[in-house]
């Protein structure tokens, strides 16, 4: 301490205000434990902080880190001696000048307080320059000694001005092989241009401070993750005066995060692949297994929906019935395999010709419907016809034979023919017998 502390000041007095004097030039506070409200400051203490220290003001206000108040009064409710300490004061002028503080607990008007007597230390050290020193050293000095995370101290050109014992322990480095490094040493080789860029933006004042994973580098070459917080201390004038860096090895926690995320990743491709199949089932629950096109069920389900909406929007429909002459005979003669690649044949020649909004399907056996949205029966039954011309002009080679056909159409047209697709089907399977038995290979329209 630099100057003697006033025996009426000691917290076992039994009522220390009354007998503190304005006179007294070190600054005195009085503050509440329950609320840290400030109770009375002398002369000296209203001098230094100005008209922000008031009776009832949170005394936090005056400490550049309100958590070394904190700290300090916890250390109070369980120690009845005077407690030391040392922290950044904010006066009036705004300066931040390093104190020695010495606190002790008192009773007044039946409650807690605290009493803070505070000498500025820089004015008890002649050199400005041993000033600051000592200043920074005693504020992390502790910090070093127990911190369980790593802690560096560099200067504005990077250099390592002292680190904790937790830090060198995770490079495997001593403190005098750190000195002689810089951060890049730290970082892999491939990893150094984003750390350089951060660094830059940190001095450049662009940005004050960051947080970033990232990989770094042991003494053994060896790899590690590590969670780095950097950020600048400022001199009173708000230039650059110390890099601050914290850092955790969280190699565990990635390993485990890389082991989820990998995992996800096989849960999400697995999804991605029952999403695949759910489709496919449901493909398989709408389509023909041979042909690829759209079965019974669907078409119901669809021809239902198209009249629906030709109703709403008052446009024709037309629903023609598709047959392959002499289909049976054809299997007889060359076989089922034969018929089913002229089926298959015949689904794709229908599906080359048809609009997008039409839609055709397997009815069954030889038998195809086509639903027409928005076609009238002439344009239906044109359409019908060039379907007929380019099947009976089909060759399909099947082994050593080539294979061809006719097919007879029926035509019915909503709502001429019917409103129900129960009514539209059964016209128009009764136009396509019309056609076969008027000789098949022909297009008829019902009515």
């Amino acid at each position: 301490m630099c100057a003697p502390q006033d025996p009426a000041l000691n917290s076992e007095s039994p009522n220390p205000i009354p007998d503190w004097k304005d006179q007294i030039p070190i600054p005195l506070l009085v503050l509440r434990l329950a609320d840290k409200g400030l109770v009375f400051l002398n002369r000296s203490a209203r001098e230094l902080f100005g008209d922000v220290a008031k009776p009832g003001v949170d005394a936090s206000v005056l400490f550049d880190d309100p958590n070394a108040l904190l700290r300090l009064l916890e250390s109070l409710q369980f120690d009845e001696k005077a407690i030391r300490s040392e922290a950044f004061l904010k006066s009036v002028s705004n300066a931040h000048h390093w104190h020695s503080i010495e606190a002790s607990a008192a009773e007044m008007d039946g409650e807690r307080v605290a009493v803070l007597s505070m000498i500025d230390t820089v004015k008890c050290i002649p050199n400005p320059r041993e000033a600051e020193f000592r200043s920074n050293i005693a504020l992390w000095r502790g910090v070093f000694d127990q911190a369980a995370v790593g802690i560096a101290l560099l200067d504005k050109d990077l250099r390592f001005i002292e680190v904790n014992r937790r830090w060198l322990d995770m490079f495997g480095y001593s403190a005098e092989e750190m000195g002689a490094l810089s951060p890049s040493n730290l970082t892999p080789v491939e990893d150094c241009s984003g750390s350089c860029g951060r660094i830059d933006a940190l001095l450049m004042s662009e940005v004050d401070q960051y947080r970033v994973g990232r990989r770094l580098v042991r003494k053994d070459g060896s790899l590690f993750w590590g969670d780095l917080s950097v950020s600048i201390l400022r001199d009173g004038e708000g230039a650059v005066s110390v890099i601050l860096a914290f850092l955790i090895d969280i190699t565990d926690r990635k390993l485990a995060e890389d082991k989820l995320q990998a995992s996800n990743e096989r849960l999400e491709a697995q999804l991605a692949e029952n999403r695949v199949l759910q489709e496919k089932l449901r493909d398989l629950a709408v389509r023909d297994p041979l042909t690829a096109l759209f079965n019974r069920r669907y078409m119901e389900e669809t021809l239902r929906r198209e009249l629906s909406r030709s109703a709403r929007e008052d446009q024709p429909l037309s629903l023609v019935m598709i047959d392959i002459d002499h289909f049976k005979q054809l299997n007889d003669t060359y076989g089922h395999p034969a018929g089913d690649l002229v089926l298959k044949e015949l689904a794709a020649l229908l599906l080359r010709h048809l609009r997008s909004e039409d839609i055709v399907c397997r009815f069954g056996g030889e038998e195809f419907v086509a639903i027409l949205p928005g076609a009238p029966l002439t344009t239906a039954a044109q359409r019908a016809e060039s379907w007929r011309l380019a099947f009976q002009e089909l060759r399909i080679e099947y082994e050593d034979q080539v294979l061809t056909g006719t097919l007879s159409m029926g035509i019915a047209e909503y709502p001429r023919h019917g409103a129900t697709g129960e009514d539209l089907l059964f016209q128009a399977d009764s136009a396509m017998y019309m056609a076969k038995r008027a000789g098949r290979n022909r297009v008829m329209v019902w009515g």
